[in-house]
């Protein structure tokens, strides 16, 4: 009889540039069932991760470093045809 694999679980990115909310992020995600392929709190850390673990998720702050770099990373993202959803998050 054939083996089915289990499904593969959907990957996110959590990129916040304050490490308490970020750890948050990651505990209620992995709690949700997803594997979270990174962490990042810059912009070009985002974009590395991003590149090299395709993630289908990726929860962004807008306000990376006190800018709006989270929002220029989702165009990044969009313009690099990445099938991952954002959710852009302000607080």
């Amino acid at each position: 009889m054939a083996q089915c694999s289990p499904p593969r679980r959907h990957r996110a990115l959590i990129v916040e540039d304050e490490l308490m909310i970020a750890l948050d992020l990651e505990d209620a995600m992995s709690a949700l069932g997803f594997d979270i392929c990174g962490l990042a709190s810059t912009a070009d850390t985002a974009r590395s991760i991003a590149i090299d673990h395709h993630p289908d998720v990726v929860l962004m702050d807008v306000n990376l470093d006190g800018g709006h770099e989270g929002i220029e990373v989702g165009r990044w993202l969009r313009g690099m045809r990445c099938a991952c959803r954002i959710c852009h998050r302000i607080l």
